[in-house]
C-alpha cells in the first residue's frame, strides 16, 4: 500500500438524502469523468514514439491511417465511454476550506472519514499528480487499439490520475471503477464525521441517531481559527 501513513480519506458532501442514505448503508457515489466540475479533466497530449504509418486504429483492414487530432477523438471516445471509466474521489484532509465552501453547500454540510488500510480497497486509492497536462504514448495507444491490456492501464491511469494544478489544494485521492453513475458497496468502514460549523444542530443529531449502531464513529466540528483563514478540528459531543 503506497503512503501508509495516510490512514483515513475524507469524502465532503452536503446535507441531502443522497449522502445521508450513503453513510448509513455505507455506499459510495461512483461518477463519470464527464460529470466532474473541471472542463480540463482528461485533458491530455500525444507524444509520437512510433510511426503514424502503423498505427492504424479500429479498422480489421488496417486501410486507415488517422492523424493525432482523429486519435485524439478516438482515444476519448474509446477510454471514456467503451471503458466506462468511473472515479470515487476524495481527500487525504478535512480542514480545507476550499473543499467545505465548495462541496459542503457552504460548511452546512458534513465530511466523512473512511478507514484506509490494507486490507479495505482504498488501501488500492492512488493520490492524484498536479504535474504538468499526461503525455499518452502513441505507441500505447496503438498497443490499447491491439488489445494491450498494460497498455489499456497505462492509458487509464494517466488519464484518471493527473489533474490541472490548479487544483492542487484539494489533496485528492482517487479509485477508479469500470462502471460510472452508481452505487458501490465499501468495504471501508467510516472512522469519523466531522461536520461544518454553519450545519444546524438538528441535522448533526439526525446523523448521531442514524449511526447509533456503529458506536466506534468519533464526531467533530470544522470550525474558523480565531487567528488565522484556516479550519480547526474539535471534538463535538
Amino acid at each position: 500500500m503506497i503512503h501508509p501513513e495516510i490512514e483515513t480519506l475524507y469524502k465532503y458532501r452536503r446535507f441531502d438524502t443522497n449522502s445521508i442514505e450513503l453513510i448509513v448503508d455505507n455506499k459510495i457515489w461512483v461518477s463519470g469523468l464527464s460529470n466532474f466540475n473541471d472542463p480540463l479533466e482528461i485533458h491530455f497530449a500525444v507524444k509520437n514514439d512510433a510511426d503514424l504509418g502503423r498505427v492504424r486504429k479500429y479498422d480489421p483492414e488496417n486501410q486507415v491511417t488517422k492523424d493525432l487530432e482523429s486519435l485524439r477523438e478516438d482515444i476519448l471516445h474509446n477510454l471514456s465511454h467503451k471503458l466506462v471509466l468511473g472515479v470515487f474521489c476524495l481527500s487525504a484532509r478535512n480542514d480545507i476550506a476550499l473543499m467545505w465552501s465548495h462541496y459542503t453547500d457552504g460548511h452546512k454540510g458534513f465530511s466523512i472519514g473512511y478507514e484506509r488500510s490494507e486490507t479495505n480497497s482504498l488501501g488500492k486509492c492512488t493520490p492524484v499528480s498536479y504535474e504538468s497536462i499526461p503525455t499518452l504514448k502513441l505507441s500505447d495507444i496503438y498497443a490499447h487499439s491491439q488489445g494491450n491490456q498494460r497498455a489499456t492501464d497505462t492509458l487509464c491511469h494517466n488519464l484518471i490520475y493527473n489533474k490541472d494544478p490548479n487544483w492542487k489544494y484539494e489533496r485528492e485521492w482517487r479509485m477508479g471503477f469500470t462502471e460510472q453513475n452508481t452505487l458501490q458497496e465499501l468495504d471501508a468502514p467510516i472512522r469519523s464525521i466531522t461536520f461544518g460549523y454553519k450545519m444546524v444542530l438538528s441535522r448533526r443529531k439526525i446523523i448521531q441517531q442514524l449511526l447509533t449502531d456503529k458506536q466506534t464513529i468519533k464526531y467533530f466540528e470544522a470550525i474558523p481559527s480565531k487567528n488565522s483563514y484556516n479550519i480547526e478540528i474539535i471534538p463535538f459531543d
